[in-house]
Order: structure tokens, then sequence, then C-alpha cells
């Protein structure tokens, strides 16, 4: 209204934009339905639970970790 524009002005790049947020929510659950089946035919098989990857750190914490081990390498060859 501030704009004295048209509703419709710009509607279908909204709309488009809703349908791909809403594409992506739907991917979303979908992998955490296939992350969940999955599990089920891991103890199925009697192969047991393991963790991969970054461990709980947040990538925030993880990446001011990696620049800490950095600096500590940078202090110890100096």
């Amino acid at each position: 209204m501030a704009a004295h524009l048209s509703a419709v002005v710009g509607q279908d790049a909204v709309a488009e934009a809703a349908e791909t947020l809403s594409a992506m929510i739907g991917a979303r659950g979908h992998l955490v339905a296939t992350h969940n089946r999955l599990a089920d035919v891991r103890d199925q098989i009697g192969l047991q639970e393991i963790a991969l990857g970054s461990g709980d750190m947040k990538p925030s914490l993880q990446a001011k970790k990696r620049a800490e081990q950095v600096v500590n390498l940078v202090d110890e060859a100096a």
C-alpha cells in the first residue's frame, strides 16, 4: 500500500517462492522418514548404531574449534 502498487505486482514471484519452499520442506520430511526407515533396517539386521560426521557440535562451533586448532599449530611452529 505504501508503494501504491497493485497486489498482483510480483504475486507470481511470491507464489513461486512459496511453492519452492513447500517442496523443500516436503523433501526434508522424506529425508527424515528415510533416515528412520534405515535405522529400522539397521536394527532388523543386527548392526550397531554408529555416529559419523561432525559429532554434536553446530557448524559455527566446529569452525571456531578448527580455527583455534590452526592458530595452535601456527603457534607451535613459530
